[in-house]
């Protein structure tokens, strides 16, 4: 990027996924952390499929929603193979996108009835809270006012802070 700053990074990720598949692409990706002040998110994402012969593109889509979702099943699927089975109280700590795909992960994984959530601003923690409801409205979720709290009794840590 053309100013040096925290959290300011662009890269190309490509991939390849040979079998029934037979593609190849990569994913764009752009971090600004001054990127919220001009109403935009932190990460802006692409991707892109190409013809693996031809190198031709084949398909753009904006990847956003896509990374968000494959970076939260990662820990899903380990806590599915980790976590004891009747795990029920996950710790979210930094409840931003990661710690929203994260918990979704975490409830498919497991029994979870109850997310203790520490942010560094309590106004994130509180739309965390509002968009729990609306989407796993089973889940009570209880707002910590440190770290320490957020892991105390929990079968499942999830730290999303740097």
């Amino acid at each position: 990027m053309t100013k040096a700053g925290t959290d300011r990074r662009c890269m190309g990720m490509p991939a390849y996924l040979g079998g029934s598949f037979d593609h190849a692409g990569v994913k764009w990706y752009g971090s600004n952390v001054a990127n919220r002040e001009v109403g935009l998110p932190r990460s802006i994402l692409l991707f892109v499929l190409n013809d693996k012969d031809t190198g031709a593109p084949k398909l753009m889509m904006s990847a956003n929603l896509l990374s968000a979702y494959r970076t939260g099943a990662v820990p899903g699927v380990g806590a599915k193979s980790l976590a004891k089975p009747d795990a029920s109280v996950v710790s979210i700590i930094g409840p931003g996108v990661m710690g929203k795909t994260g918990l979704e992960a975490y409830a498919a994984a497991r029994p979870i009835t109850r997310a203790q959530v520490y942010g560094r601003r309590r106004v994130t923690s509180e739309a965390f809270m509002e968009w729990a409801a609306e989407r796993l409205p089973d889940i009570e979720i209880v707002i910590c006012d440190s770290m320490e709290e957020s892991v105390r009794g929990a079968d499942i840590i999830h730290s999303g802070v740097s």
